[in-house]
This record gives structure tokens, sequence and C-alpha cells, in this order.
């Protein structure tokens, strides 16, 4: 972020500044949204690890049987979670190693929700396809059933 210079005790931020700042506040509204709608679409057990999903989803990850309150899964889903997984997926004392699902569809659904909300409030298919890395037939796919 560049700085555009100072006037008193604030510093102005130049123009590419405020774009950058305006797009991060964006994408963390997006985030939390994202993250409640994930929450309703995923399936029950998994509603409450959307962090841990949207992290290691699709990597194989380690449950340990006895967690410490240091252990990074208790610093992303708190250590509480972390216990009920233990005492939901320890094997006789000992840790599960195994592929923690990408959920895929369920935030598929969230980003097309987003794009329908968008196109129906005036931005372009094109406009969209750029925002959400997709090409504009596939914005266009998704938008069918309420631009026609």
């Amino acid at each position: 972020m560049k700085k555009g210079g100072k006037k008193g005790n604030v510093t102005l931020l130049s123009f590419e500044g405020k774009h950058e700042v305006e797009r991060r506040v964006q994408d963390s509204v997006f985030t939390i949204a994202a993250t409640a709608l994930a929450s309703e679409l995923l399936p029950p057990r998994l509603r409450e690890f959307v962090r841990l999903i949207e992290r290691y989803g699709g990597l194989r990850i380690y449950i340990p049987a006895d967690p410490s309150p240091d252990h990074p899964l208790a610093g992303l889903i708190g250590f509480d979670k972390l216990r009920a997984l233990s005492a939901e997926y320890a094997i006789d004392g000992t840790g599960l190693r195994f592929v923690l699902p990408k959920a895929q569809r369920a935030f598929d659904a969230i980003r097309n929700d987003r794009i329908r909300t968008d196109f129906s409030t005036g931005k372009s298919v094109r406009a969209l396809a750029a925002e959400h890395h997709l090409v504009e037939r596939q914005v266009a796919r998704i938008v069918a059933d309420i631009a026609y």
C-alpha cells in the first residue's frame, strides 16, 4: 500500500492504496458471508469446521488422540472443537490421519449465489467472470435462469 503523504497526524493513502483497502474490506465481508452460507450448506458434522475446511480441505490431516491447547488445529477451530474431533475420531488412544473433504460443491454454491446477486444488481457477465476467475460462458450459465 502506497502512502500519498501526511497531513497533520493523518496519513493519506494514494489512489491505489484506497482501492486495495476497499478490496480487502470487500473480500473479508465476502469471507464472513461465505462462511455463514457454507455453514448452512455443509453436512451437519462439518458445519462447525468451516475454517478447517477452508484451510486444509483436500489435504490429509492428523487428528491427535490427546490434543494440547497449543496444537495448530486448536488455534484454527478452538481447543474444545479439537477435543470433540479427537473424541469422535481417535481409535484406541491413537490419533487418526485422513483426507479432509474440500466441500467444493458448497463453496461453489456460495460463489454462484453471489454471482447471481451481483448480476441482478447490474454487474456485467464480463466483470463477474474477471472477478471470480471464470470464463464468461460459465458465468452466463450460472445467471441464465435469471437473465433470460
